[in-house]
């Protein structure tokens, strides 16, 4: 409704439609007088320029009301129907305001005859209507006029209302503050078979006949006479305490019956229906109670929650499709689906991923262990369990500290500096040979290589340790062969020559 009416109100700032309406405003339009150049200007404008196939649905009124232009030529020079029925919301128009503007009158019971005749207009085929308005602006910014475009009830709202039902007996419709029905009936032959609809009498009051019609029941007094249904009764009450209110742009207010009540054709229904405050209108969602609790009456909630969830669906797909449409909605959801498809998708790949990952550090043979720039431990690997002692659980969020000698935290070669250092001597120059402390206290030889990375501006260190206890005691041991070898050949060669 809103993308409608700031589309209108864009037109009516076109400096072609200023033209069309100064000429329109300097013809006789009150006696129905219009030239054929200016109605040849008002078809380029509406249907070749903007590309509309509705545009007899336009208006182009005067700042008194009466119809300058449209695309119906026998409502020229008549009054408007916004004019007429809403002259408060015309004159929000004249100061600048663009309105949506909703059907709040039968327009068959009206006597005016200007009004008669632009509501067979806009009730052709059984329609009535709703209207949007928009200022036509000079050059300067004054109001020159009114644009007014006319919307069906009985055209795509009636098709999505009727989408929005539930079971072989439910039905989606709007209805105003009058309790008439706006949008066609899912049983429109049926009103028709059973006299509530004829020539005379299009559109169809929710009152309540007593009893049920489609069994035949003959009630006693005229349809007039008839009281409303129980949910009309109270959308009415709705609809009056939301006038009432302030703010009432945002007041929204629904109610659900889940008791049975009759709905205009005598039938018991269970209904939820809501109240829209911007549209000025009702909607309603009922199911037949014999289907609803048809063998199966542990499944009443279920079946009640739905009609609350169509009728939320209704809303949604109503505001929807003015603005966008059926197909954009279908095209939206094949995106989303295959969105989420490839979201799964990746999330599984990254998940074996990061299983073969954590399976490749925890069987490597060196001990693989990986610190943040604070010295918190993230990876400590089962090699690294068996070299220190500590377990994962007993180190993954401890500080590195806990297995380097307290003479070395504030030496050289510290783990500050091992962990904010970029010297080649550290990264990627080649391994380092260290004492770090195993668990039970004393100190085991490690080689270490340290690299560092960066993961989604996290900068974390990478270190391989090899344990090097075996490899310095056969280094001590060779020392002190080749020493005592070194000694034997001494004094042997003291024996021999001296």
């Amino acid at each position: 409704m809103e993308e409608r009416t700031k589309t209108l109100a864009r037109m009516g700032a076109d400096p072609v439609l200023q033209e069309l309406t100064v000429q329109l405003l300097s013809t006789d339009y009150k006696n129905n007088l219009i030239q054929i150049d200016s109605y040849s200007s008002m078809y380029d404008f509406f249907y070749e320029k903007n590309q509309e196939s509705d545009w007899k649905n336009y208006r182009i009124v005067s700042s008194e009301g009466f119809v300058l232009g449209s695309g119906e030529v026998h409502l020229q020079g008549h009054l408007s129907t916004v004019a007429k029925q809403s002259p408060e919301l015309f004159q929000q128009v004249l100061n600048g305001e663009s309105i949506f503007v909703s059907p709040t009158t039968d327009p068959h019971n009206t006597g005016d005859k200007s009004e008669q005749i632009e509501a067979q207009s806009d009730t052709n085929h059984s329609d009535l209507s709703v209207f949007f308005a928009a200022p036509i602006r000079n050059k300067s910014g004054g109001v020159l006029g009114v644009l007014v475009k006319r919307l069906s009830l009985q055209g795509q709202l009636s098709r999505i209302m009727q989408a929005g039902r539930i079971g072989q007996s439910g039905e989606s419709y709007l209805i105003n503050d009058q309790a008439l029905l706006l949008t066609h009936s899912r049983f429109q032959s049926q009103l028709y078979d059973l006299g509530l609809l004829n020539q005379q009498q299009r559109h169809l009051h929710i009152r309540n006949p007593g009893g049920n019609l489609l069994d035949n029941y003959q009630p006693q007094t005229a349809q007039a006479q008839w009281p409303l249904t129980f949910m009309a009764e109270d959308m009415i009450d709705i609809a009056q305490k939301v006038k009432q209110a302030s703010g009432t742009s945002t007041v929204n207010i629904a109610n659900i019956n889940t008791k049975g009540y009759a709905d205009y054709r005598g039938v018991e229904v269970f209904g939820a229906w809501k109240w829209e405050p911007y549209l000025g209108l009702g909607v309603v969602t009922e199911v037949d109670v014999s289907e609803a609790l048809n063998g199966y009456y542990s499944m009443r909630m279920s079946l009640l929650i739905i009609t609350g969830i169509t009728l939320l669906m209704t809303v949604a797909a109503l505001q929807l499709a003015l603005s966008l449409g059926n197909r954009a909605t279908k095209v939206m959801q094949k995106v989303q689906d295959e969105l989420e498809q490839r979201v799964n998708d990746r999330t599984q790949a990254l998940e074996v991923s990061e299983t073969k990952i954590r399976a490749i550090i925890e069987n490597a043979q060196d001990a693989i262990v990986v610190v943040d720039e604070h010295s918190i431990v993230s990876v400590w690997n089962q090699s690294a369990v068996d070299i220190f002692g500590f377990t994962a659980d007993e180190m993954i969020g401890q500080r590195i500290e806990k297995v380097i000698p307290e003479r070395f935290h504030d030496e050289e070669l510290g783990v500050e500096r091992v962990l904010t250092s970029g010297s080649i001597l550290l990264f990627g120059g080649g391994a380092i040979e260290l004492s770090w402390q195993h668990k039970d206290g004393y100190e085991v030889a490690i080689e270490m290589s340290l690299s560092r990375f960066e993961i989604n501006n996290l900068i974390l260190f990478s270190a391989s340790i090899r344990d090097m206890t075996e490899r310095r005691q056969s280094e001590k041991a060779l020392v002190f062969a080749e020493e005592k070898n070194r000694l034997l050949l001494s004094s042997v060669g003291q024996g021999l020559f001296g």
